[in-house]
């Protein structure tokens, strides 16, 4: 889990790094709705996932795969905190 973490560009001591424990535990015993595992699937299969169980029908995506690239680099240099 750190290492998800630390690709989120999240180093040191942080709330996600020191609450990871409690977190996966409510995840796993409180939060009963719907879940998503994501562990080992692209994020384009985490969105067809989502899309397919809220009933959406997504629109092609015209972008290639360097472009797509290029973007979620952008919104993850964005939430930098």
């Amino acid at each position: 889990m750190q290492k998800r973490l630390n690709k989120r560009l999240e180093r040191g001591e942080t709330w996600g790094k020191r609450n990871i424990d409690r977190c996966i535990y409510a995840f796993d015993n409180y939060i009963t709705e719907t879940k998503i595992i994501t562990d080992e699937k692209s994020i384009d299969d985490i969105v067809e996932e989502i899309a397919e169980k809220s009933g959406l029908v997504l629109i092609p995506d015209k972008r290639g795969r360097i472009r797509k690239e290029i973007d979620r680099i952008i919104v993850l240099l964005k939430h930098i905190r």
